[in-house]
């Protein structure tokens, strides 16, 4: 059996009551109270819901009963439950959005910009292995681009709270230091799979310009899954199979305070894994001729 999120409570007699009730008498109205959980998105949609319908229902019998107007604190959620809950939904978003963005500044230019200037082709012509010169592109990229990200969400993290007029440091005891662990793991695990299909892509285009059409359509979508992900409830563990979209349910889960543990190992182990088959993939382009030189 589920737990409760949501409660509706009414007056003792509420049908005669309100069926006799005067407004003019001055007596106090029937009331009807609604308990709920602003931090858990259906009970906050029952809420709405509900105070909407007893609106419309209170206008037809002129304010004959009163919708939570009590002494009583009627949302159980925290002030620091509430914030999680908004950390969740938007930081995942603006982390991928970020990455993105550093790692797109500097591997396009990196891949593509050489290939454009011809300075690539004299490194390929060397006995060089090609997964070496994939490696080489990949890893020192990711670092850079692992040091940008950190550094924004950091500063976004950290600035959050202070913007919602609360205390830091009540923020930061909500989260166990596993929590933070597993945020880092996942973060540092994206960036090479972001900046390895980037290289991918730089490798295959034969311009800067048309490499950064290809990255965009992807920025694209993977931005609306990002956000459509943190908005829909009820997601299961699958998605943690699916690159990129299962470290942002990861991360929403960690920063929300779910059970995130079994997500991000798997969407770490699955960031891993492709980041391996991206940089083989580079590797094969770079050995082709047609890919390279259009021969």
């Amino acid at each position: 059996a589920g737990s409760v999120t949501a409660l509706v409570a009414f007056s003792d007699d509420f049908d005669n009551a309100v069926s006799n009730y005067d407004p003019m008498s001055g007596e106090k109205a029937p009331m009807v109270e609604i308990f709920y959980r602003s931090a858990d998105d259906a009970s906050a949609a029952f809420y709405t819901a509900a105070t909407s319908l007893l609106s419309v229902y209170e206008g037809t019998i002129s304010n004959a009963f009163d919708v939570n107007l009590g002494d009583e604190q009627y949302d159980f959620s925290s002030t620091s439950e509430v914030v999680m809950t908004i950390l969740g939904g938007l930081l995942p978003f603006l982390v991928v959005t970020l990455i993105f963005s550093s790692c797109t500044s500097i591997t396009l230019e990196s891949v593509a910009g050489e290939k454009e200037r011809g300075t690539l082709a004299t490194i390929l012509v060397t006995s060089v292995r090609r997964t070496d010169i994939a490696l080489g592109k990949v890893l020192p990229l990711s670092f850079i681009a692992a040091l940008g990200a950190l550094s924004s969400f950091l500063g976004i993290a950290l600035s959050m709270p202070k913007l919602m007029g609360l205390e830091l440091g009540g923020m930061l005891v909500e989260y166990a230091f596993g929590d933070y662990i597993l945020l880092l793991a996942l973060i540092v695990s994206i960036v090479p799979l972001i900046v390895s299909a980037m290289t991918a892509i730089s490798t295959y285009a034969k311009s800067v310009k048309e490499a950064s059409s290809y990255t965009g359509v992807i920025m694209i979508v993977v931005m609306v899954l990002s956000l459509v992900s943190s908005f829909v409830t009820g997601i299961g563990d699958w998605v943690a199979a699916i690159p990129v979209l299962g470290t942002v349910v990861a991360v929403q889960r960690v920063l929300e305070g779910g059970a995130a543990l079994l997500v991000g190992l798997i969407a770490i182990g699955i960031n891993l894994v492709f980041t391996a088959l991206l940089i083989l993939l580079t590797a094969r382009m770079l050995g082709s001729e047609r890919i390279m030189f259009g021969k």
